[in-house]
């Protein structure tokens, strides 16, 4: 079970990334709990967790919302199929970066692992459970950041 210390640290490291990239803030919804039946959006960037903390972490967001986070990082309007999976691998390989830098280095991340639609085989024996959802608007979009570490 998380510390809400932990939890906290989490939410900030979100909110510096955007506050950062788009100079906009973030809301955050209540966080929950979950075993199973993990809710993904059709864009999902997960990073495994190792070290003294070992399970995964993961974004799971529209399309839409990922497309317009990378005009803001590209200041381009044409953005293609590639910079969306770059932007979404970008956005979780920054925020776990930055929870590396604020755990430590027994905080070991891996590569992102980008997966399109609501496939999470590859994610699901990584998540340790139960994992903490944490449920965010930024604009008018909603997407779900995942801790399933332990």
């Amino acid at each position: 079970m998380m510390k809400s210390e932990q939890v906290k640290l989490f939410c900030e490291v979100l909110e510096y990334y955007f506050k950062e990239i788009a100079n906009e803030q973030i809301e955050f919804g209540v966080p929950f709990n979950r075993e199973n039946n993990f809710e993904t959006l059709n864009l999902t960037g997960a990073i495994g967790i190792s070290g003294s903390f070992q399970g995964c972490i993961y974004i799971t967001a529209e399309e839409k919302m990922i497309v317009d986070l990378a005009k803001i990082v590209t200041m381009s309007d044409e953005i293609d199929l590639t910079s969306i999976y770059d932007m979404i691998g970008e956005l979780t390989n920054t925020i776990a970066g930055n929870l590396r830098k604020a755990f430590g280095s027994e905080f070991d991340i891996s590569v992102p692992i980008i997966i399109r639609g609501n496939s999470m085989d590859l994610v699901i024996n990584k998540l340790k459970t139960p994992v903490l959802v944490i449920p965010i608007k930024w604009r008018d979009y909603k997407f779900y950041f995942n801790i399933g570490i332990k």
